[in-house]
């Protein structure tokens, strides 16, 4: 009995213990509030999801319980809704996630909650609801980057508990007042960046807030104007971010030194600062970071500097100090030297050698990059033993690596950027920097082979030698060992990359740049194991060869692709499902020999910037798919065999700059929307097409042009006046020398944000074609040469003071710019003018090389006129000549049709007569009558006919003489 009631005992118990679980388990499925679950059913139906970031939200019993939900957390005490967080993910295109839609009001049933962090997503310009001034309980607040507009609700002042409020990065959303602000009492952080707050009471309503410690009030609009010149004074506030702003003073600013006892961070970079920097930061000990870059802060640093003991990174890059490094080391080291962590002194005007830096034992980075150093690195890697990174790119640092070997350890220099200066040498044994991960040695003048030991730095991660004098192959054991490669760079040396068509390598690139090595005949099959690849440049590499098709599905991130100036062969797949996806922002395939016809596939590509497949074989229509890529900035098409007309669609390029469509088979009319629709273009260049009808009026509304280039076509009617729209070639401002395209989110010395784009143009030069590029930005030319053009040219031709090639030969024009053209100071016609130069004219100011081109001309200041010299006149004796060579060719070929034809028909006569006897009698006796007759006959009709020739050639050739 007693073992079967101790059975009983236990099956007891284990029947208490299910039921209390079944309880637990019942009280879990339980614990969401059923209102406040229905609140959030209902906020979730305005949302768009196209990520499936709510898919574990529903009213399904297996997801009855919402404090389970994705970003739902429930208090374990009474089971209400305190957190709701659906921060979005945008940084990462591939793995962007994010809410669309509108924000429900059922929201205000979650009267608990503590923290609300809808940021990161996309509400659409919505307003922020004035409710959420009612969510009381609310600690954290943070609704930035999430695509709001209109004003910030003032009721947000009833969030007395608020410690964090972050409202930055909505760029519609703006605020009237903030005295609002006053009433947080509890606010430690406040975000403001990117609010315009310009002509707004703002420190006023900040000196109210007693505890604040973070206040970021970044590209706000803030300029020297002080809202309240109250003596601020805070022991709370630590960090303050005032940057990209208007400031330009700090004497107006003197508050911020009051905060010299609490401040740690203090961020005032991209600003409008100027003058020597002031003494005072000397007092502000308390300092730890101090970002005073991108200004315009001249002269040194003060020796005040050196009493903020407790700094560890300064930022003074881009300014315009101009001192002695070793000065500035010197000052610093004396408070500084044993906790600086991170100097960055670039883009200033500093010079002198490079100096010890072995007294900063903390110092991890130095960045010195983009001044006037000079000197030689010797020695210099004894010193840097405990340094990351090493910044000396873009100066005038001279002589041969130092080889590290010989100091018998290694170094912990991790990044190591020497790019841009006047090292030469050949590369010594880098096996010392054994934590490379960046290393930049590009635009210098080193030479040799490169050695097999780079192979053995299997840390690195950037390669970057490009634009020196490497010569040699490029085997497998260069890179057998670099799994952890991302970007490489090799381009303009004289290096042969051999690697076997079976090897696969042991990395997987981001970058690849190989320009101007040789990787032909055959297109390099190693780079079918690259699938993750987001710049692709082997432009100038020798290959011969068909594209191959598993090119195309390569890879999904492709960002940049120029393979330009090859001998590839092939067609363009459609490209609609493959590797150019929606973020593609450049292809180059020009000079190659592709066929066929463009694929009509451009629909999804709308991020492309730059499109050049000049210089190929390419036929057929321009697809009209191909007008979807509304932010191309360059569209190259010149020198293939494109016919048909100019498609509509094209009329979305209101970004285009750059537009060559030379060289190639396009007819119809010039359309008018050009000059209505794209606004921007700098080159327009539809030379040797067959176009036919008026030059359209709205073509001079196009105010940015430079090069209008429409000859070789059949153009007819008149020039319309309208020259003086041409604004940037009448008010004779500099122009940058390049056209210079970048890419969305390029920033300077970032290795992932894609190469500049340097724009390039084949233009017709003193009848020669040449290619422009780094000085493209600077041309200035319109052509209308070689067309059926009539009537006076429009003296406000004469308007164009900024034009340098001015070309409307062999037209049928007649005009007298006698009188002004001496006004276009910057013309070097092309028109073969003949005749003495006008006297007292600003012609006379001219350079002799200005009237090239021109060879009929005399007068100062050029040779002296014969007696009989006539006035300036537009007479084109080289096109007299060209036509009068016609007539002769003519002449020719009319005096040898005449002979063949006189040739075959004699001797077929007198063939048949020697043939036939009875013919021959009936034709002599009959041509005896009349030979006579048909010899004078003939020879007066071949006189009548030479001579009306003659007359009509002459006047062909008087007419050309004469025209424009």
């Amino acid at each position: 009995m007693t073992q079967i009631r101790m059975i009983f005992n236990v099956i007891h118990l284990l029947l208490i213990g299910f039921v209390l679980v079944g309880f637990t388990v019942g009280d879990v499925t339980v614990r969401c509030r059923e209102m406040e679950k229905q609140a959030l059913l209902k906020f979730k139906k305005d949302l768009i999801d196209d990520h499936g970031i709510l898919s574990s939200w529903g009213a399904e019993n297996d997801k009855k319980e919402c404090c389970n939900w994705r970003g739902v957390s429930c208090s374990n005490k009474t089971g209400h809704v305190n957190v709701l967080d659906l921060r979005g993910i945008q940084e990462d295109q591939s793995e962007k996630q994010l809410l669309r839609g509108t924000i429900n009001s059922a929201l205000i049933e979650l009267q608990h909650l503590s923290h609300l962090d809808l940021s990161n997503n996309d509400f659409q310009l919505q307003q922020i609801p004035e409710f959420i001034g009612s969510l009381q309980g609310l600690e954290i607040l943070e609704l930035w980057n999430a695509n709001f507009s209109g004003t910030v609700p003032y009721q947000l002042a009833n969030l007395t508990n608020l410690q964090i409020l972050d409202v930055s990065l909505n760029f519609h959303l703006r605020v009237k007042h903030l005295e609002w602000l006053s009433h947080l009492s509890s606010l430690r952080y406040l975000g403001l960046n990117d609010i315009n707050l310009h002509g707004v009471d703002w420190l006023q309503q900040i000196v109210k807030i007693p505890f604040l410690k973070q206040l970021s009030m970044a590209n706000c609009g803030l300029s020297h104007t002080i809202p309240y010149s109250a003596n601020f004074s805070s022991t709370s506030l630590s960090i303050l971010d005032l940057s990209f702003n208007f400031l330009t003073s700090l004497s107006e600013y003197s508050w911020l030194f009051n905060l010299s006892t609490c401040l740690t961070n203090l961020d005032l970079s991209s600003n409008k600062l100027a003058g020597p920097l002031p003494v005072a930061f000397g007092g502000m000990t308390s300092l730890e970071y101090l970002d005073l870059s991108v200004n315009q802060f001249k002269g040194g640093i003060p020796s005040s500097f050196g009493n903020i003991s407790r700094l560890s990174a300064l930022n003074m890059g881009r300014n315009y100090l101009d001192e002695p490094l070793y000065e500035i080391l010197q000052k610093l080291s004396a408070g500084v030297g044993k906790s600086l962590y991170s100097l960055v002194l670039s883009t200033n005007k500093l010079w002198g050698p490079i100096p010890d830096i072995s007294r900063f034992s903390s110092l991890r980075e130095l960045d010195v990059s983009d001044n006037r150093l000079n000197g030689s690195l010797n020695g210099i890697f004894g010193k840097l033993l405990n340094l990351g990174y090493l910044e000396l790119s873009i100066n005038k640092l001279t002589g041969s690596l130092p080889d590290a070997k010989t100091l018998g350890q290694q170094l912990n220099v991790i990044g190591l950027h020497l790019d841009n200066n006047q090292f030469t040498g050949v590369l010594p044994d880098m096996t010392p920097f054994t934590y490379l991960v960046e290393l930049d040695l590009s635009n210098n003048q080193f030479h040799g082979k490169l050695p097999e030991t780079i192979g053995k730095l299997s840390g690195l991660e950037i390669l970057f030698v490009s634009s020196n004098s490497f010569e040699g192959t490029i085997t497998e054991d260069h890179l057998l060992n670099l799994s952890r490669l991302k970007s490489l760079d090799l381009s303009n040396n004289l290096l042969f990359l051999n690697l076997s068509s079976k090897w696969i390598p042991p990395f997987q690139l981001d970058i690849i740049h190989l320009s101007n090595c040789k990787l032909g005949p055959q297109f390099p099959s190693w780079l079918q194991n690259q699938n993750s690849f987001s710049e692709l440049d082997i432009s100038s590499t020798d290959i011969s060869d068909t594209l191959p098709k598993w090119f195309w599905g390569l890879s999904s991130k492709m960002d940049y692709l120029n393979m330009s100036y090859n001998h590839i062969t092939g067609r363009l797949p459609n490209l609609a499902s493959i590797i150019f996806h929606d973020a593609i922002h450049s292809i180059d395939l020009s000079n190659n020999q592709l066929t066929g016809e463009l694929p009509d596939c451009w629909m999804n590509q709308r991020n492309i910037i730059i499109l050049n497949l000049a210089n190929n074989k390419f036929n057929g229509h321009i697809p009209s798919s191909l007008g979807s890529l509304y932010r191309l900035e360059s569209l190259h098409l010149r020198d293939n065999n494109f016919t048909g007309n100019i498609p509509a669609s094209l009329k979305n390029y209101r970004k285009l700059k750059v537009m060559e469509f030379e060289g190639n088979k396009l007819t119809g009319e010039i359309p008018p929307w050009i000059g209505t629709h794209l606004m921007s273009l700098i080159i327009l260049s539809l030379r040797q097409n067959k176009f036919y009808g008026n030059i359209p009026e709205n073509l001079f509304h196009l105010n940015n042009i430079h090069v209008l280039d429409l000859s070789g076509n059949r153009i007819t009617g008149t020039i319309p006046n309208g020259f003086r729209n041409f604004t940037s070639l009448v008010e004779m401002k500099s122009s940058a020398v390049t056209i210079v395209i970048r890419f969305p989110g390029s920033v300077e010395n970032d290795f992932r944000s894609g190469p500049d784009y340097i724009d390039n143009a084949v233009v017709q030069w003193k009848r020669q074609e040449f290619e422009y590029r780094n000085e493209l930005g600077l041309l200035t030319s319109i052509d209308l040469s070689s067309n059926k053009l009539t009537g006076h040219v429009p003296d406000e031709i004469a308007s164009l003071r900024g034009l340098i090639s001015l070309n409307l030969s062999r037209n049928h024009l007649s005009w007298n710019i006698v009188e002004k053209i001496d006004h276009m100071g910057k013309l070097e016609s092309n028109n073969n003018f003949s005749g003495k130069i006008p006297s007292s004219t600003q012609l006379q100011s001219f350079n002799a090389s200005s009237y090239y081109g021109n060879s009929k001309l005399c007068g100062p200041p050029l040779r002296n006129c014969p007696k009989d010299a006539s006035t300036l006149t537009t007479s084109d004796n080289s096109d007299d000549q060209d036509a009068l060579s016609d007539v002769k060719v003519e002449t020719l070929e009319f005096y040898s049709c005449i002979g063949t034809g006189f040739f075959f028909g004699f001797w077929g006569v007198v063939g048949t007569l020697f043939i036939k006897d009875s013919w021959r009698h009936a034709y002599f006796n009959y041509l005896d009558d009349l030979i006579d007759m048909i010899y004078v006959v003939g020879k007066l009709a071949i006189v009548r006919l030479l001579r009306k020739f003659r007359i009509y050639c002459l006047e062909i050739a008087k007419e050309t003489k004469f025209a424009g």
